[in-house]
């Protein structure tokens, strides 16, 4: 397609947009199916949605045409199987062209019952502190969206915007068993409190005691402080995975938007990571110079990361452990952990991400620790995955979209998860 042709077609949307603006409807149901209507024309797409996303799951408030597969007004879909997701998580629009190469939602599509191949989503500008409406459109073959199209459909849902207090909203009341979570939750959030307390005060002792010149010259004493120190680090991971579970299962974990220096947060996460470090081992990092900032949580990235590489440190006897971040061919973040250590069995690849897993004894815990990392970075808008060969290592890997760092969405602004 040539530039006369995108002209063409630039002036055909804009003529469409210009009739659509000059009508006037008196039923909400009937302009919501117009504007619905419009978005697959001007986008040459077959289905266009209006959905509204809280922390856990999608309700679709009207969809064109009426049925769509499993798709229908009022039906409900799990968050994480959503291309919307990522268009509340990023705030921006979400542009694939062919779902079946972008990494992004690449592994959405095996859980799709309704094929789509490619998507465009634009948030709606009428979200509450709860639900955040997207629109989006979404064919089952392959598209090449322009611009125009992104233009076009952010122009049509800021006038669906003006319709939404009429349109129907999903139900806000919790489920009982919403309720009862949120009450384990709030346990565990006391208990946490009230075991961090005495850990800190501990972890805080153990420092000085290490930092002591006399001490460690005692051959016993000097061998069990660092035991001692890593114990307690241990503990206070155990509780923090005790805390972020309850709260992913719950649906009660927020977060916060920041700009993120990988090229400082990486190594800060390394010279932690390295205490517990055997002699016989060491971190080799392979940072891509003008890494472009990530817009995220700060303290999630650093949770998943720092996860990873822990895992790394005590699971790796003896070799390297090569930590890579950088841009990857679909436009997003990557970092890579990779070791050296036992690997991973096949028949454990899929196990690990489950919670209370383990694929070793070697370590002890919840088994809470990479389901967490896989909820987080979903959470997030990522992608996470592994690659491993029995007896020679494994290599975890997570990717974060690009995000635009505008004003409006960095630096502490409450997020949903």
């Amino acid at each position: 397609m040539n530039l006369h042709d995108d002209h063409a077609i630039e002036q055909e949307i804009l003529e469409r947009l210009a009739t659509l603006s000059t009508m006037q409807f008196d039923d909400v149901d009937r302009a919501i199916q117009t504007y619905l209507a419009v978005a697959c024309e001007v986008t040459g797409t077959t289905t266009a949605l209006i959905g509204d996303l809280n922390r856990t799951h999608q309700y679709i408030r009207a969809i064109y045409p009426a049925s769509t597969g499993n798709l229908a007004a009022g039906s409900t879909l799990a968050r994480e199987d959503t291309f919307c997701q990522y268009v509340d998580v990023t705030a921006q629009p979400l542009v694939v062209d062919d779902a079946e190469v972008d990494l992004r939602v690449q592994r959405l599509l095996e859980r799709l019952e309704t094929p789509v191949r490619a998507y465009l989503g634009v948030p709606i500008p009428a979200s509450t502190a709860a639900l955040t409406p997207t629109l989006c459109t979404f064919d089952p073959q392959v598209h090449r969206f322009t611009p125009i199209h992104v233009a076009a459909l952010k122009l049509l849902a800021h006038q669906i915007a003006h319709w939404m207090p009429l349109l129907r909203a999903p139900a806000t009341e919790e489920p009982p068993v919403a309720l009862t979570n949120m009450s384990v939750a709030e346990l565990n959030q006391i208990v946490a409190h009230d075991i961090r307390n005495p850990l800190h005060f501990l972890q805080g002792t153990l420092e000085l005691l290490q930092d002591d010149p006399l001490l460690p010259a005692d051959h016993a004493l000097g061998s069990l402080l660092p035991q001692a120190y890593n114990s307690v680090l241990h503990i206070q991971r155990l509780v923090r995975d005790l805390v972020d579970g309850t709260a992913l299962m719950t649906g009660t974990l927020s977060f916060v938007r920041h700009t993120i220096d990988l090229s400082t947060l990486i190594p800060e996460i390394v010279a932690v990571a390295s205490t517990m470090l055997r002699s016989t081992c060491r971190i080799h990092l392979e940072i891509a110079p003008d890494l472009p900032a990530l817009i995220s949580d700060r303290d999630r990235v650093w949770q998943i990361v720092h996860n990873l590489v822990s895992n790394a440190v005590r699971y790796t006897e003896a070799g390297t452990i090569t930590i890579r971040a950088y841009a990857n061919d679909n436009h997003m973040l990557q970092i890579d952990v990779e070791d050296t250590g036992p690997g991973i069995n096949p028949a454990d690849s899929m196990r690990i991400w489950e919670r209370h897993t383990r694929a070793s004894t070697v370590a002890q815990g919840w088994g809470l620790g990479l389901a967490i990392v896989r909820a987080l970075v979903l959470a997030l808008g990522g992608q996470v995955g592994m690659t491993s060969t029995l007896g020679q290592g494994s290599c975890f890997w997570v990717t974060f979209p690009f995000v635009r760092p505008e004003p409006a969405l960095v630096d502490y602004q409450p997020w949903r998860s």
